[in-house]
């Protein structure tokens, strides 16, 4: 009866395991404290409108970004908000394409920088 017992109790610590490992590498960007901000959805990464400065919000998103990986840019120029609202995910902004070129300007979680992003073709979230 005990062997049966640590038979269950392993096979399940495997199962748990396998789980845990699961979630672990799905590829989402994890939130930051649970809460939009200016109306980029909590574990996003937003991309405002060219020009708009003051009173952003969701409406003047442009584009968006929750699981991790390399992102290509098109037709971003000029100024625009960009949102890290997650906690423990970075952004890269990089001049080429594919993560490629100068990608030395990054953000940390919860950071927002207004800035051109015209020689900007690709971001990378990441942990």
């Amino acid at each position: 009866m005990k062997n049966k017992l640590r038979a269950v109790v392993a096979t399940a610590s495997v199962v748990v395991a396998a789980g845990a490992s699961v979630l672990v590498g799905s590829g989402a960007a994890f939130a930051n404290n649970g809460y939009p901000w200016d109306g980029c959805p909590d574990g996003d990464v937003c991309i405002y409108a060219e020009g708009v400065y003051n009173n952003i919000g969701a409406s003047d998103i442009t584009n968006e970004y929750y699981y991790y990986g390399t992102y290509n840019l098109s037709n971003q120029f000029n100024s625009h908000w960009i949102l890290n609202n997650q906690n423990g995910a970075y952004v890269k902004l990089c001049t080429g394409y594919n993560g490629t070129g100068d990608c030395s300007d990054v953000q940390g979680p919860g950071h927002g920088e207004y800035r051109d992003l015209t020689p900007i073709n690709s971001i990378v979230l990441y942990q």
